[in-house]
């Protein structure tokens, strides 16, 4: 196991340094980088060279991306272009309003793992047939177009929920405009965990060692709960591992419909603004959460299905 968690990690760093060097150079090399940035035909040449020699664009790309690379291994992603504060001080300012959404909308999200075992313990009824039509239907329309209508009806017309996020206000204020964010990330949850645990479930009480715990004699909610979904929950651990990424890439959706200001807002802010340290440093933070979400998720399948080995 210990041989595969090494391979498994060295294989996450040499991802995760190609991730880095593609995106790195690509930014640099396309209309608008960080090159039109210093370059603004308003501006002095004499500025203009103080800006290029400040922030390291005077210097060859191979120099930049090593000098880039080495000081963020450090947790020193440069200085925002946009403002002049330190990158990693302008993405801690809105890393905890971002937290507190997507965790919010995954553990409510958690509830469609329930919805989708009730179908198909219920399999045909009227309960089945209205969630898979909800989910074809949830599937089918826009999150962000969802939103923005719930948000002008709310809103706007009846009135029952703040247009944007009270910056000043209190805590019972954030919670009543938290609401809405919340119900529509949550609805991912819903439709993904409710269709996937219905399949699973129909799946596994379809299988033989589950007949033949009926035929012991055991009661069916200890068929269905120490049996079925017990097996049925295993493949859920995969999800919950790509859920980690979720927790940022999620919320670009969701900041910008709302106003929310987290990390999602920051990094549509960021592109606007060409600015290519936080867009660098937003890019890597989610690289990272894919990648440790699937190793962990790789890892927690070994050790909660015995039929996979580790090896």
């Amino acid at each position: 196991m210990y041989r595969y968690l090494l391979r498994r990690l060295i294989q996450s760093i040499f991802l995760l340094l190609g991730i880095s060097a593609m995106v790195f150079f690509i930014m640099r090399v396309a209309p608008g980088g960080p090159g039109a940035f210093t370059e603004d035909p308003r501006l002095g040449k004499v500025y203009q060279d103080q800006q290029r020699q400040e922030f390291g664009l005077d210097q060859p790309l191979p120099v930049q991306y090593g000098k880039w690379l080495w000081q963020a291994m450090q947790g020193n992603f440069g200085r925002s272009y946009a403002d002049k504060r330190p990158v990693m001080e302008v993405i801690a300012e809105r890393t905890p309003r971002t937290l507190l959404l997507s965790g919010l909308s995954l553990v409510f999200g958690l509830a469609g793992i329930v919805f989708g075992v009730i179908a198909a313990l219920r399999r045909g009824s009227v309960y089945d047939n209205s969630l898979r039509i909800f989910t074809v239907i949830g599937n089918a329309v826009p999150h962000w177009w969802l939103g923005l209508i719930i948000l002008l009806i709310s809103a706007r017309t009846i009135k029952i929920f703040p247009l944007a996020p009270p910056m000043n206000g209190t805590l019972g204020a954030w919670a009543h405009f938290l609401v809405l964010p919340v119900l529509l990330g949550s609805l991912g949850g819903w439709l993904g965990f409710s269709r996937f645990m219905r399949s699973e479930m129909l799946e596994v009480i379809s299988q033989d060692y589950v007949r033949t715990a009926r035929a012991k004699g055991l009661t069916e909610s200890t068929v269905t709960y120490r049996h079925a979904l017990r097996n049925a929950m295993i493949p859920i651990v995969t999800i919950l591992g790509g859920s980690l990424a979720s927790l940022f890439s999620g919320s670009i959706l969701f900041e910008n419909v709302f106003s929310y200001p987290g990390l999602g807002k920051l990094a549509v802010e960021a592109a606007f603004q060409r600015d290519l340290p936080v867009t660098m440093a937003l890019v890597m933070i989610s690289a990272t959460l894919v990648v440790i979400g699937q190793l962990i998720a790789d890892v927690a399948y070994g050790f909660v299905d015995p039929r996979v080995k580790l090896s």
